[in-house]
């Protein structure tokens, strides 16, 4: 059969920024009973109708030179006759996160006993999808767009197709996870309602686009540049001046103004004397994965702004870039491994680019900055700004009046007032798609939020915005609508619990329905726990819920602000995903995806697909030490083989940068956890007890592979990566040392990690050294660095489940875990922030924090797997205190249930495995009960 070809739209440009299209076709099918399947991909996101019902979005996230297609195949889909297919493609032209940079295109295929139906060629329809607004703001640098959506327009102009060149799309193979299962859920209640007064004005400069050294690009590079325009009054005026962004500072007539920061809001509030003013704000930052900076004005007189340049399509001029540099890379390693040293990074040149940034911004006056350096000035052209943000309008809203009602949702239609918001309770997080019915009396203005968490309490509503130490995520929509009934169903997947939705008008809007078409990994098979201990059983179903939320095509570490491929988080959620949910295909799709990594980096790289080139060594070695641990779950050697290769290609780069006294050592991104580690140098030493676990497993697969001489030579590297990391044991201080200083000194910082992560992987021979390594493991001193995360913490619970601690993993269960549902929430934190803190965590919902879903069902029975595939293992039950636990675990073969309680004092266990598991039970440890019973 002939490949099918990858369209797109002649007038398309390759440069081209959040396009959409929307392609259409019809075609016969005489019988639609008849097996048929329908393939579908696109650059950057597809959605596919089919005779005015929606299927799906997509596709699966991938590499542009190896994308995926969705392939469908439910008989409802189709009728006898005719049909109709439209797809809406959206092309970010933009890297992010999930995607990088590429020229649209579109490719579909329908066939009928192996009869094609339809193509992608040159007979479909095609036109630019009238609604969508292209100029607006990007949601954050790992996703997209802020959605803009204008109700108003007609339908757009038909265009032509043309053929893309196959050097440039390559023919997609089928996903290797299965499709999204669709759960439709209500908002069920309206809890606050308040009138506001909107901002007066306001632009969003797109400042990565037009200061970063590569525009389209996510690698953090640096950027550096002003904007200035000049404020007339006509008298004396009180003016608040509103920022979200990374302003390095705001000078006023030459003078630096002082502002204060809620969240990622700046305010300055100041009076303008009669007559004009002039204004500037300067970026000077090294981090710029902050996309956008919003400004905006607030006043009770009339303003006036003015371009010195006389220019009419915008009131502000630029110095434009003032930071460039040569190469659009954060990677510092050559597939050799060698060190590719850059000498023209942001970080060397900062002195000198703040320097050249404060000398422009203290110029007091239009005329002088106009003249200064002449050639450098100019007006900013219409496309490095939006004058829409929903999101800042929505943060710089002011309520005038407002109410806490609580209003349960029903089918009956309810009300937003003209020009005031509501916020709506989903009463749990939910990840998927919005969709709101409404009708509209007239022209205007409908902005929405989404948002994880909501403090309330009698003298405080507090919002918590998504944001990061500044960084604004804009989970957020604007709709333009015109008198009559309307849908909007954003384009858009979001991770949510509360909405605010304003309504900018000055007619009122009914609301029929509000909802989100929560769109989940749908697994085939569930785990369950439940016990004596009510609150062990609450931990349990939250932590699987927050995993659920973070399963998509792949594993994703948030719903709400990245639903990025994190390697080292995949690690970790994939042991929690193959025990709750059976997960061995989305587990194995991930591990191909970040394989696929290795013909763009040298090693395993970081999160994928994403244009941020950036390695962390901890996340490639987790991940050569991810496929062994996949394969001892399903026992499937041709996995191990097809990954294999990618997986040396990791092994044998990392040991070509053993440089500093046998150690890792590159400039790498050498993170392993918030905690204040020392972790900034370029021999850190958890990247070498990661890489000496990452050799052990390469070891293993070798010898699946029966390649013995290169498992031995793995065995060797190992070997002498212990003994060179043994020599920096500090006997006085009783622990490793956390790096050795770039200058060559012993880092003075020592953590509980590198305790604890030497145990697990027993990498210190020496018994007097492990029990001290045992003792930071389980009671560190006041001068160890303790865990700051649920990541780094399931190592160290990891490490006590080997050494027979279960009634220490218990203990951490109740006291991290524990505060957690003590507070009502309904997923895991991604942390949980020390006592004075605005708010209790940052993201409300985080893959890593799923771990009890996995640690309770091994606490209670100490579930060994001694054959790959499940085909034989070892059961240890023990109640450790309770009165019973139950539960049912997945395996590749079909649930086993596994129950131990109480009778007459007594534990009784029975064991329920599905045919082809062979359960063995084990001699019970010091620490578990002896006198125990089998009921089976």
């Amino acid at each position: 059969m002939n490949k099918t070809p990858w369209i797109w739209v002649n007038e398309g440009r390759e440069a081209e920024i959040n396009s959409k299209y929307i392609f259409e076709n019809t075609f016969q099918m005489d019988e639609p009973l008849v097996p048929w399947t329908l393939d579908i991909t696109a650059e950057s996101r597809y959605r596919l109708w089919v005779n005015g019902r929606w299927i799906a979005d997509g596709p699966a996230r991938s590499f542009p030179e190896k994308p995926f297609y969705d392939r469908f195949s439910d008989s409802s889909i189709f009728k006898k006759g005719q049909n109709h297919i439209r797809v809406e493609v959206t092309c970010w032209g933009v890297d992010t996160f999930q995607s990088l940079a590429s020229r649209g295109g579109f490719w579909i295929v329908l066939c009928q006993k192996e009869k094609r139906i339809l193509e992608s060629d040159d007979t479909w329809r095609v036109c630019r999808a009238p609604t969508h607004i292209m100029n607006s703001p990007r949601i954050s640098c790992q996703m997209g767009f802020e959605e803009h959506v204008n109700l108003t327009c007609e339908q757009g102009t038909p265009l032509s197709i043309c053929i893309v060149d196959f050097t440039k799309k390559c023919e997609p193979v089928e996903r290797g996870t299965r499709l999204m299962t669709v759960t439709d859920r209500s908002f069920s209640r309206l809890v606050h309602r308040a009138s506001i007064q909107s901002i007066c004005k306001s632009w969003t400069f797109h400042i990565h686009r037009h200061l970063s050294p590569f525009a389209t690009s996510i690698n953090v590079l640096g950027m550096a540049g002003l904007y200035g325009t000049e404020l007339k009054v006509k008298e004396t005026t009180a003016v608040g001046i509103h920022l979200v962004g990374p302003v390095h500072s705001l000078h006023l007539d030459g003078v630096v103004l002082q502002g204060a920061l809620d969240q990622d809001l700046h305010t300055y509030s100041i009076v303008l004397e009669k007559g004009s003013h002039w204004l500037t704000v300067a970026i000077c930052t090294h981090y710029d994965h902050q996309t956008e900076l919003a400004i905006g004005f607030r006043c009770e007189g009339e303003i006036q702004f003015h371009s010195p340049c006389g220019d009419d399509s915008s009131p502000w001029v630029t110095t434009g870039p003032l930071w460039e540099c040569s190469r659009n890379t954060n990677c510092a390693l050559d597939s050799e491994g060698q060190v590719q040293e850059f000498s023209d990074s942001f970080q060397k040149n900062r002195k000198e680019i703040t320097k050249k940034v404060d000398l422009w911004g203290g110029i007091p006056n239009a005329e002088l900055f106009k003249s200064f350096q002449k050639d450098q000035i100019g007006p900013l052209s219409s496309c490095f700004f939006a004058e829409g943000d929903a999101y800042f309008s929505i943060r710089t809203d002011q309520e005038i009046e407002g109410n806490r009602e609580k209003i349960p949702l029903s089918e009956k239609i309810w009300e937003i007032l003209p020009e005031s918001r509501v916020i709506l309770d989903l009463e749990d997080l939910c990840n998927g798609y919005f969709v709101i019915d409404f009708e509209a009396e007239g022209e205007g203005v409908m902005d929405g939020y989404f948002f994880e968490y909501l403090q309330s309490n009698m003298e405080l509503r507090r919002i918590q915005y998504l944001q990061h130490e500044g960084n604004a995520h804009r989970n957020s929509f604007r709709i333009f609508f015109k008198k009559g009934c309307h849908q909007f169903f954003s384009a858009h997947r979001r991770g949510m619990r509360y909405c605010i939705l304003t309504n900018r008008g000055k007619e009122t809007l009914k609301v029929h329905s509000v909802g989100v078409r929560e769109a989940l990994y749908g697994p085939t098979q569930t785990a369950i726990f439940q016990s004596s201990d009510p609150q062990l059983d609450k931990i349990f179903k939250i932590s699987q819920r927050t995993l659920l939320l973070c399963m998509e095509d792949t594993y994703t570490d948030c719903p709400s602000y990245e639903q990025v491929l994190w390697v080292g988080d995949a690690r970790n959620e994939a042991i929690f995903g193959h025990m709750t949910f059976g997960a061995y295909d989305l587990s194995e799709h991930c591990c191909q995806i970040i394989s696929d990594s290795l013909e763009r980096v040298p090693m395993a790289a970081s999160q994928c697909p994403s244009g941020w080139d950036v390695i962390l060594p901890a996340w490639s070695f987790l991940w050569v030490i991810s496929l062994s641990e996949i394969y001892q779950q399903t026992g499937k050697k041709e996995f191990l083989k097809k990954m294999w290769p990618s997986a040396q290609k990791t092994l044998d780069v990392s040991l070509k940068c053993c440089t500093v006294q046998g150690l890792f050592s590159a400039p790498t991104w050498n993170f392993f956890d918030w905690a204040p580690l020392d972790q900034d140098h370029r021999t850190v030493l958890h990247c070498s007890i990661f890489l000496a676990e990452a050799l052990k497993a390469g070891a293993r697969i070798c010898s699946e592979l029966n390649d013995r001489d290169r498992a031995s030579y793995y065995e060797r590297c190992r070997e002498k990566l212990i003994e060179d990391l043994n020599r920096l044991w500090d006997e006085k201080r009783g622990s490793f040392p956390d790096a050795i200083c770039d200058s060559g000194d012993i880092s003075q910082k020592f953590s509980q990690h590198t305790s604890f992560l030497s145990l697990l992987y027993d990498l210190i021979p020496d018994e007097k050294r492990r029990k001290q390594a045992l003792k930071n493991s389980i009671e560190p001193d006041s001068e160890l660095t303790e865990v700051g995360s649920p990541f780094a913490m399931f190592f160290l619970l990891e490490l006590l489940l080997k050494e027979h601690q279960e009634e220490k993993v218990l203990e951490k269960i109740h006291s991290f875990w524990g505060k957690i549902v003590e507070s009502d929430a309904t997923t895991c934190w991604e942390m949980v922030c020390p006592e004075g803190s605005l708010f209790p965590t940052r993201s409300h919902c985080h893959g890593w924090s799923a771990a009890p879903v996995y640690l309770l069902p091994m606490i209670f029975f100490g579930i060994e797997i001694l054959e790959p595939g499940w085909n034989r293992v070892r059961i240890n039950p023990c109640l450790f205190g309770l009165e019973f636990v139950k539960t049912t675990v997945c395996t590749p073969k079909g649930l086993m249930t596994l129950e131990i309680r109480k009778e007459a004092g007594t534990p009784v266990w029975k064991i329920e495995a599905p045919p082809g598991v062979e359960v063995e039970i084990g001699v019970p440890s010091p620490r578990r009960a002896s006198n125990q019973k089998s009921v089976s």
